[in-house]
């Protein structure tokens, strides 16, 4: 069984490859997620389909199912969830119970992880994006989510010892989508940490989006969570699960989900 996202390049890919899938006798699923705004694909077998606050639905062979994640709440997750059902149907999973299964699924630690509360009055996100294409998929994500009075927030920075030239596209990236950003330190290695932040300050388009520079991680977090306006949303890039910053041969302590959370904690006491 070969697998195949539905969209205009998975058919183009289709069309190329169906002669060698027949020859060996195999057979093409293909799967597409359709949000809000979009038509469904005519090419596409298993359809998970977002209208609105309409309950998500799993189309498949002319029928409907509601799935609820009630833990998944983005585009990202819910496309990684219809690829993981796909493998499962393809592998001979009855689609009633992919639905039970994509219906108690949990989000992954530090991918797409909201750390606020609904007590608290903006939204905060740690994510483990660190390319320029991973943050635009992020970005994009919640740009899509977020109402038009709301301001995208991203702090993020980029690693030492690592390709230098996707600082200035992330940068690229960040401010073409982001009102707001903040630019720190991620794990900067033995590298200067000072010239990184300028090599991405170096990518910023100035004339869309404000930034601060503030080497301190931890300030810069607390600084984007404090100064957010209430329905704001703010993205911490970079790190995601990890809970050290690699820092001149040192692995200090460091977790960007405890950072959000006591910036929360002071953003309600002032």
């Amino acid at each position: 069984m070969s697998l195949m996202w539905a969209d205009g390049y998975g058919r183009r890919l289709y069309d190329e490859i169906k002669k060698d899938i027949h020859v060996h006798g195999e057979n093409l699923l293909s799967y597409y997620y359709c949000y809000e705004g979009y038509s469904p694909s005519m090419y596409a077998d298993l359809t998970l389909l977002r209208e609105g606050d309409q309950p998500l639905m799993l189309q498949y062979q002319g029928n409907s199912y509601p799935i609820a994640p009630s833990l998944l709440v983005n585009d990202i997750e819910y496309q990684n969830m219809l690829c993981g059902l796909a493998i499962l149907l393809a592998l001979g999973q009855p689609v009633r119970k992919i639905v039970e299964y994509g219906s108690n699924l949990h989000s992954v630690i530090g991918r797409m992880q909201y750390v606020s509360s609904l007590e608290d009055d903006i939204t905060v996100i740690v994510d483990y994006a660190h390319t320029a294409d991973a943050l635009s998929h992020v970005l994009n994500a919640i740009y899509r989510s977020k109402k038009a009075n709301e301001n995208l927030i991203c702090v993020f920075g980029c690693g030492g010892n690592r390709d230098q030239g996707k600082r200035r596209e992330m940068a690229e990236v960040a401010s073409n989508l982001c009102n707001y950003l903040y630019i720190t330190d991620d794990n900067p290695r033995n590298e200067n940490p000072e010239c990184i932040r300028q090599q991405i300050i170096a990518g910023i388009s100035t004339h869309k989006t404000t930034y601060k520079e503030i080497a301190d991680r931890g300030m810069a977090i607390e600084q984007a969570v404090i100064n957010a306006k209430s329905g704001d949303v703010v993205l911490i890039a970079g790190k995601g699960h990890e809970k050290y910053q690699l820092v001149q041969g040192n692995k200090l302590p460091f977790d960007d989900v405890e950072q959000v959370k006591n910036a929360l904690k002071k953003r309600l006491l002032r």
